[in-house]
C-alpha cells in the first residue's frame, strides 16, 4: 500500500469525503503535529497527523483520512487466432502487424483502481 499523500484526493475511512481546510495547521498534542485539518459535512473541525490518523495512540478511526483510489485506464488490441492463441497489443497498429491468421482483433478497455485482483 502507498503512504499517505495529502495533495492528493481523500476521504474518511467511514467514506465520506471531507473539505481539506489547510495542510499546514500547527495544533500539536502531546507532542505530536496534527497539520492537517478538514470539516465534514456537518461542520465539524478534525485534526490529522501527517499519516492521516486523527488518534494520539495510533488506532484507526472512522475520521481518519486516506487517499480515495485513484482509477486508470487499461487500453489493449486482442488478436484471437483459430488455435485458441492470442497475443495481446497496446495499440491497434501493432495488433495488424501480426494480423495472418487471425480470427478476431478485440479492442478492450476497462477502468481499474491499483491493487484491484490481487
Amino acid at each position: 500500500m502507498k503512504p499517505f499523500d495529502p495533495t492528493k484526493p481523500v476521504q474518511y475511512r467511514n467514506g465520506e469525503i471531507p473539505e481539506v481546510l489547510s495542510t499546514k495547521g500547527r495544533q500539536i498534542i502531546s507532542g505530536e503535529k496534527y497539520p492537517i485539518i478538514t470539516e465534514d459535512k456537518a461542520g465539524n473541525i478534525r485534526t490529522h497527523k501527517i499519516d492521516g490518523h486523527t488518534s494520539l495512540f495510533g488506532g484507526e478511526s472512522e475520521y481518519d483520512i486516506i487517499n480515495i483510489p485513484e482509477k486508470r485506464k487499461l487500453e489493449m488490441w486482442v488478436n484471437v487466432y483459430d488455435d485458441n492463441g492470442y497475443t495481446s497489443h497496446c495499440n491497434k497498429h501493432y495488433a495488424d502487424l501480426l494480423k495472418a491468421k487471425r480470427i478476431a482483433c478485440l479492442h478492450i478497455v476497462r477502468e481499474y483502481e491499483e491493487g484491484e485482483g490481487l
